[in-house]
């Protein structure tokens, strides 16, 4: 098999610079950060277990989360990069918004954003963070109304419904004990993470598959002119 000739056999300069320069720049601002007494080099790179001398299995559902949410990033950007340099535009605009949304929950879930930063640091109260994030959400649902019936939406219906359980646990008074309350919070929300990122990444799958084995410019409109959820006009096109 080839090399894709766009390509190219050799990495290109601006590869390089793409993989280089972000990593120097973060570098360059722990230095800073040091160099002004804000904090130190163990803080800043040690894993907060190390730093904190905490059992090794510290906060392992978060980052049980923290792995999903990527995982429901990476997956759509990638499929939807790649409907997209096919030509097939319209498939890769759902993925993409997705994987985008699910990139900034990601950096909410990991840098602790909407429970420390943003609070503590600029001012901007917790329930003011959901309600961008539930615009966001309601964006998306309304720019692809039309395209719901040809995917899996139970799967993010139900992503919803848990992530709405968790909201309400963490920001409405509960009349339970607080380590009850923890683990119902934190267990609604993983629910509503792994619900999200199962429908993402189906829907991703589903199109990429469409797209090369049937050829035609939009999955979408192989799956309306069939009469029948995407998932079925995969089945039908790869026993054709």
């Amino acid at each position: 098999m080839q090399f894709p000739r766009q390509l190219g056999r050799s990495t290109s300069a601006m590869v390089w610079a793409c993989l280089s320069i972000p990593v120097l720049i973060i570098a360059i601002g722990v230095a800073i950060c040091v160099k002004q007494g804000w904090t130190t080099v163990e803080m800043m790179l040690r894993d907060p277990v190390q730093s904190g001398d905490l059992p090794y299995h510290a906060g392992v559902i978060s980052n049980a989360g923290v792995l999903v949410w990527m995982t429901a990033t990476i997956v759509p950007i990638f499929a939807g990069i790649l409907l997209w340099r096919l030509g097939n535009r319209n498939a890769a605009k759902l993925p993409l918004a997705g994987g985008t949304f699910s990139g900034v929950l990601m950096v909410d879930d990991f840098f602790l954003l909407h429970e420390g930063v943003f609070p503590h640091v600029l001012g901007i109260a917790e329930v003011a963070v959901f309600g961008a994030y539930g615009f966001g959400l309601i964006a998306i649902l309304w720019s692809f109304r039309a395209e719901w019936r040809l995917t899996e939406a139970l799967l993010l219906t139900a992503a919803m419904c848990w992530f709405v359980v968790s909201v309400l646990l963490d920001v409405v008074p509960v009349p339970m004990g607080e380590r009850l309350r923890y683990l119902a919070e934190d267990t609604a929300k993983l629910l509503g993470i792994v619900h999200w990122c199962a429908f993402f990444v189906r829907t991703s799958y589903a199109r990429v598959l469409v797209a090369a084995t049937e050829g035609v410019p939009s999955p979408q409109t192989a799956a309306v002119n069939e009469r029948m959820p995407m998932r079925e006009a995969v089945t039908m096109r790869l026993s054709t």
